[in-house]
């Protein structure tokens, strides 16, 4: 996909959906699932958690978390491509025992 295209798709409301950052309120993006090339830059840990892909004209910045198909997830990995009118980031899933509020696991 030409990146000059993404920036095109952002207006449309076929691809684009206004998602709910806890810190910054409603942003328009797109959302889509990782791809294999996109894992291999996470960390192994991190590889087997639900990945998505973000693109959005506002700038999103590591650790922002939002909420999309009942699920949160936190933005892990921040590409800056402003030059083609948009922002390419990467976000896992954030919920159980891995988020800052779980109150981690209890011991009996």
């Amino acid at each position: 996909m030409k990146r000059e295209l993404i920036s095109h798709f952002l207006r449309d409301p076929f691809f684009a959906t206004k998602v709910n950052f806890e810190s910054a309120g409603d942003i328009i993006c797109i959302i889509q699932p990782a791809s294999n090339d996109d894992l291999q830059i996470l960390p192994e840990g991190d590889r087997y958690n639900p990945t998505v892909r973000i693109f959005s004209r506002t700038r999103l910045t590591n650790g922002m978390l939002f909420q999309h198909h009942n699920m949160r997830f936190r933005i892990i990995s921040e590409s800056i491509w402003s030059d083609y009118g948009y922002y390419d980031c990467l976000a896992t899933r954030y919920d159980g025992s891995q988020a800052h509020d779980s109150g981690g696991f209890d011991v009996t």
